[in-house]
Formats: structure tokens, sequence, C-alpha cells
């Protein structure tokens, strides 16, 4: 895959407000507990897999585990976890396909894809490699006690994501020049947030009808979710994706390099399509308050956790290191400021 890398926005500066506006970010009380059912986990699967201890930390350290529990901070302690450790699985796939990129590792690709997908789709025994054995854990940890309706809607986000990950890869490598409004569909999938948000009702152990979750007004509801978070991710992964050539599938990128906007109107444009997005999908929650669905007992909660998915989802970027470089440590208050694009970071002043 041909790489691009536009070196020239590392090192500028831009004011960065805040990205939240009215919703407030909450971290599930046994985060502490998750991470400590976690990360022997997964350092012993790694270890497996022979990935070397440098790699085994820093990929502790980004705290991938820690995710889950600011965007369902409200969910059943057990089933946060067992979210967790597929995000930690996927997490593994994504950084071992990026290294397989670079050309640090065998162009093995296609083959990670396909194994994670023959896995939870049950049509592979895991055998004795110990990507899929992983896999296989996290996937039947967390769906054992799904019913087949929500296990299908996570399942059909996993697929989503691989074919998101495939337009991604066919930007980078014809060059093909994309708008805001090509994009945002296409970044939908490629997010990878889809699974987690189908899993919500599961997670928070809330008994909605799938008529319901399966209407249109919570499968937009969802995917502003979805677009949300992806859109946070696009401003903090800027830099990096700079340096590594993968700007064109990036909002920030699309919006300063192809559509002329400095860097600082970019910026500013891309915090307004995130505003934006948690304005419609408040929108959308107080037209269902009052709808013909606004008795339902759970309806509430599901809603409520929507919006403490998207508000969760901005601190977690703040938090992990793998935004804020590593040995980045956040001091808990800082959510806007001076904004610096590095090739490993976002580093943010107030």
């Amino acid at each position: 895959m041909p790489l691009t890398p536009r070196t020239d926005v590392l090192g500028r500066t831009v004011d960065l407000p805040e990205l939240l506006a009215g919703l407030k970010a909450e971290l599930h009380p046994d985060h502490e507990f998750i991470r400590t059912a976690t990360t022997p986990w997964t350092r012993n699967h790694l270890h497996r897999m022979g990935l070397g201890a440098d790699w085994i930390d820093v990929f502790v350290s980004m705290r991938h585990d820690n995710w889950p529990c600011w965007v369902y901070p409200r969910g059943i302690t057990h089933r946060v976890r067992a979210s967790a450790d597929l995000t930690i699985c996927v997490s593994v796939c994504d950084n071992l396909l990026t290294d397989m990129q670079r050309g640090l590792r065998p162009d093995r690709t296609a083959a990670v894809t396909d194994t994670v997908l023959r896995v939870v789709s049950g049509t592979a025994d895991p055998g004795n490699d110990p990507l899929s054995v992983m896999t296989a854990q996290a996937w039947n940890g967390l769906t054992a006690s799904m019913r087949p309706s929500q296990c299908r809607r996570v399942l059909a986000g996993i697929h989503d994501y691989v074919k998101g990950e495939a337009m991604a890869d066919e930007i980078h490598r014809t060059g093909r020049r994309l708008t805001i409004e090509d994009y945002l569909p296409m970044r939908g999938y490629a997010i990878g947030a889809r699974p987690w948000t189908a899993m919500l009702d599961h997670v928070l152990g809330v008994d909605l009808p799938d008529d319901l979750l399966d209407s249109a007004e919570l499968c937009r509801a969802r995917e502003l979710a979805v677009l949300h978070s992806a859109l946070v991710n696009d401003l903090f992964s800027f830099g990096r994706e700079c340096r590594e050539g993968q700007w064109p599938f990036n909002a920030l990128g699309i919006l300063h390099f192809h559509e002329g906007l400095s860097l600082q109107e970019a910026t500013d444009a891309l915090c307004e399509l995130i505003t934006d997005h948690e304005r419609q999908l408040q929108d959308i929650v107080n037209t269902m308050r009052g709808g013909p669905w606004a008795g339902h007992p759970a309806l509430n909660v599901y809603l409520e956790g929507l919006g403490h998915f998207i508000a969760g989802n901005v601190p977690y970027h703040f938090f992990s290191p793998r935004y804020g470089g590593r040995g980045h440590v956040w001091d808990g208050r800082t959510t806007s400021g001076r904004a610096t694009f590095l090739g490993d970071r976002l580093r943010i002043t107030p």
C-alpha cells in the first residue's frame, strides 16, 4: 500500500474547543476491577502469539480495557468486562494490521481478517492459533448470554467493520479524493464502533423489543453515536495518520488538504461536526421520549446509554496513551486548549 505522509502539519498548533455540548461523561465504578481482570488475560494471549515484551508493554499501556468503562458507565460489570475483552482482541488485530501495512511484519492482513470473521461467525474452530483462541474466548464470553437477535446485530457490526477496513484500504491504495459527504457514511463502517453500539442493550441489561431496537429512529441514533466517535477519533489520530500517510481517510485531512481550509478552520469545522452529531442524537432522544414508545420502562435507560456512549468516548481519547503518546498521563481536567499535532500524539495544554 503506497503511503503519502504529510509532515507539514506536524508541530502545528490550533485552538481546541470543548468537544461535548451538553452531555456529561461518567466512568464505570468497577473500572479498576475490570483492569485487573483483563490485563493478565491480555498479556497471556499476547505472549502466546510470540509478540515482544516491549510491544506487549506498549499495547497494555494504551488501556483499551478502559474504553468500555467510559462508554458503558452503568453497564453490568461482568458484561462490561466481556466487552472489554472483545475490544482488546479487535485492537490487537488493528495494531497487527498497522504493523503489516508499515512493513514491520509479514503481510498477513487478509489472513488475520479472515481468521477473526470465521471464528466469530462460528464457521471455524480456533484450533491452536493464538489469535483465533483469543478471539474465540472474547466472543464466546460476550455472547454466551445474548439473545440470538442481539448476537445478530453485533455480528453484523463486525462484518461492517471489515467492509470499512476494505473501503479505507481502497482510498489509500488509489488516492481517490473524498468529500466530507462521501466520507461520513464510509467512516461509519471503518471506525469499528457499530458492534459496541449494537450490544448496548445487552451490556445495560435492558429488555427492549426487537421492532423497537430495529426501528429507523434507534438505528439512526446508534449511527450518530458511531459517527460522533469516528470524528473524535479523527481529531486525535490526525498527526499519526499524517505521518503514516493515512490522512486521506480522516475528516480533518479531507477538510484541510482536499477542501483547502486552514488547519484552524478545518479543526473548527470538524469540532462543529462533532457537536452537530451530539445535537442530532439529542433531538432523536427528545422525540422518542415523547413518542409512542415513551411508556416503555427500559427505553429511557437505553437512550441515556446512547448519550453515555458519546460522552464517554471523548475522555477516553484524552486519557489513553494511544492518543497522548507513550508515557502519557492525563490530568483528568484538560479537555480543551492549545492542541499540537505530533507524529505520535495530540498534545493538549490548557
